[in-house]
């Protein structure tokens, strides 16, 4: 017989089986060559298939872990099925699955589809191969993802009750499981895909297309440009002729700045200046730049960022169109970003403070609906930064005009762009250094901003820091010059305490105020980091390496009991290694970013990191992010002082699972870390 299939019907009459010609063949040559049916005594037949089960069982991992005796016992229950070609076995989200399935022969394919049915995370599993286990053992039997039939197949079966069994009753065999997907979790984005979906329904949907159209499809490329020479009566006459409200001064090809009909409000009408003045002399400077190919919630939040409401879209060198944040918003209905604008209008701290409030219900939305932890912290962020703006400003107009340039530090957390609900404020300013007999008054006054500004954030809920790390310390609020000398200090004498402090303000930026000064001071640091770094950067180690990972001496999640709260896990403490690696290397490398993500991404250009230990430790560091935000935006919405302990049994069986080989990832890191005690650092 020519077929596929031999059809071989059992004395037992509890059972019919099919086998493919690959298994049959034994049959067929060493039993009844011509025939393609064949009657066999039960107790023959499964003693073969027993025998054959067996042989295939131990050659398969991680069944060769166990006993000869549970191998003979499990290959007595195993059940062959033979798929066609093209088959979907299980469909992702959909399927209920009863059994592990262990490939014999031929090949399937595993993947992940989207609502559009593109495939995305795609495997080939051949031979040994198996598929299931996690969707029985954490996904409550619901296949994690589709499983289609590449080729011909033939599958051994193990009931889901035998496989229980086996699990629990052999913990390196059930752990082969867990590591494997935690393995998974980290470099495919299982994460994302098993959080919910959009709701077609949700108030947010419009402020979806932010997250899915880009720079490119949303920006002006009809730009009204001008010279910087030209007279602001002819700019403001060309911009009433052609219907625009802003223009770019262009130098050659590059924009060097731009002005708005804010700008001729403001600056011109309202100040009394002549309309003969060239233009460059109210044009608003630098023009921020964003790829064309950036994501819309990238432009909004750059635009909020840096208080600005228009961008240059450059392509590679050249200059490829504006977006505008009036467009951007445009639809956006009660989506985060419209909720950052109505926060940057807010009159007052009672307003802010009933604006901050709502925070918590639209970043549990976001993660509901699935987006990246990533992006969620850049709003939460955004959040902050506007905030902060916002009372910068009423500061300023309540005390009048700074009696010199200064710019407004964001320092820690904030200054790494990883703020969460649960946060105290870590900020500085900086001030132009100024002549001697001015001195004393403009310290003055920067107290005095430091102090209102300090205050009023504590109004609004962001809490004073219990060390004292804010702009109303006079220890914190200096001149550029007092500046270079601490940071300098805390480079050459890397005293613990002198880099427990520096740590912190290596992760700073500009929120408001003078870029050139902020530049100034980037400058001088990326000096010192080049010339005799390794004390400190060696301090930053030794640090780093006192906080281990929450796990036991077997390799289980270390749940702490904690005063009144019973087993937690502290999330923020075991994000921190990935942190500290970061920054570290970061600094080592001479880089000036301070965002965990945007650090490991840049040692990953630099090749310090391959492309795997870059994925790992960014899926690593968004997935304890993801928990972390989830815990606290539940703990606001039940009016719960948010903090950064999980409790036991909120964290899922899935995520304990990634958890565990997230954790044993941060060991091996962290014994990279080490290198340092010997005077030299990976890279």
């Amino acid at each position: 017989m020519q077929g596929g299939l031999f059809f071989l019907q059992l004395r037992n009459p509890f059972q019919n089986i099919f086998l493919t010609r690959q298994v049959s063949s034994r049959f067929h040559n060493n039993f009844v060559p011509n025939f393609s049916v064949i009657v066999l005594n039960f107790s023959t037949l499964l003693s073969i298939m027993t025998k054959t089960a067996l042989d295939f069982l131990q050659t398969v991992t991680p069944f060769h872990l166990l006993p000869k005796d549970t191998l003979l016992s499990l290959s007595e229950v195993i059940l062959p099925r033979e798929i066609p070609a093209g088959t979907i076995i299980y469909h992702q989200n959909q399927s209920q699955l009863k059994e592990l399935s262990l490939i014999v022969s031929g090949e399937v394919e595993k993947y992940i589809e989207d609502e559009q049915g593109r495939r995305s995370n795609q495997e080939l599993f051949g031979p040994g191969g198996s598929f299931g286990a996690m969707s029985m053992l954490l996904n409550n039997r619901k296949a994690i993802r589709s499983v289609i039939a590449v080729t011909d197949v033939l599958l051994y079966q193990i009931p889901q009750a035998e496989f229980e069994r086996l699990c629990r009753e052999n913990e390196d065999f059930y752990n082969f499981f867990s590591a494997e997907f935690g393995r998974r979790m980290l470099r495919s984005g299982y994460a994302s895909m098993l959080t919910a979906k959009p709701d077609a329904t949700s108030g947010f949907q419009r402020s979806d297309l932010a997250f899915t159209l880009s720079v490119r499809e949303l920006s002006d490329q009809q730009v009204h440009m001008v010279r910087p020479d030209q007279s602001i009566r002819e700019v403001a006459l060309s911009m009433s002729n052609f219907h625009h409200d802003y223009a770019l001064i262009m130098k050659g090809e590059d924009p060097i700045g731009i002005v708005t009909d804010e700008d001729l409000r403001s600056k011109v009408i309202a100040e009394g200046r002549s309309y003969d003045l060239p233009i460059r002399e109210i044009m608003s400077r630098p023009v921020r730049a964003i790829s064309p190919d950036a994501r819309a919630f990238e432009a909004i939040l750059l635009m909020f960022r840096h208080h600005v409401h228009h961008l240059a879209v450059r392509d590679g060198d050249g200059f490829f169109g504006v977006v505008r944040l009036d467009r951007l918003l445009h639809g956006q209905g009660t989506s985060p970003f419209l909720f950052l604008h109505q926060i940057g209008q807010a009159a007052s701290n009672e307003e802010l403070k009933k604006r901050w409030k709502k925070a918590p219900a639209i970043i549990e939305d976001l993660i509901e609906r699935g987006a990246k932890p990533e992006i969620v912290n850049q709003i939460v962020s955004s959040i902050s930064d506007v905030i902060a703006i916002n009372i910068v400003e009423r500061s300023v107009r309540v005390l009048g005009t700074p009696p010199a340039p200064f710019v407004f530090m964001a320092l820690g957390s904030e200054g790494r762009r990883e703020q969460t609900l649960s946060t105290d404020q870590d900020n500085a300013i900086i001030y132009e250094d100024v002549e001697p007999e001015r001195r004393e008054h403009v310290r003055d006054y920067f107290l005095r901003l430091g102090e209102r500004v300090s205050d009023d954030l504590n109004m609004v809920g962001f809490e004073y820091c219990s060390g004292g790390l804010m702009a109303k310390n006079p220890k914190w609020n200096h001149s550029l010059s007092h500046w270079k000398s601490r940071y300098t200090t805390w480079v050459q004498e890397p005293t613990p305490n002198n880099v427990m402090i520096g740590s912190t303000f290596f992760d700073c930026r500009a929120i408001y105020g003078s870029a050139a000064l902020w530049e100034d001071l980037r400058g001088h640091i990326l000096g010192l980091l080049t010339h005799n770094s390794q004390g400190f950067l060696g301090q930053l180690a030794r640090a780093a390496l006192i906080n281990k990972p929450p796990l036991t001496f077997f390799g289980n999640l270390l749940f702490e009991d904690l005063e009144d709260k019973k087993k937690v896990l502290n999330i923020k403490r075991a994000m921190q290694t990935i942190s500290d690696f970061a920054r570290i290397n970061a600094l080592k490398h001479g880089l000036i970013v301070t965002n965990t993500g945007e650090r490991l991404l840049e040692l990953r250009k630099k090749e310090v990191l391959q492309e795997d230990e870059y994925r790992e430790l960014h899926q690593s560091f968004y997935f304890m992010m993801r928990l972390r935000l989830t815990h606290q935006a539940g703990q606001m919405a039940a009016t719960i002082s948010p903090d950064n302990f999980l409790s036991n049994e909120e964290v899922s069986r899935i995520e304990k699972v990634t958890l565990k080989q997230i954790f044993r990832l941060i060991e091996t890191y962290q014994k990279r870390i080490g290198l340092v005690y010997g005077g030299t650092m990976m890279g």
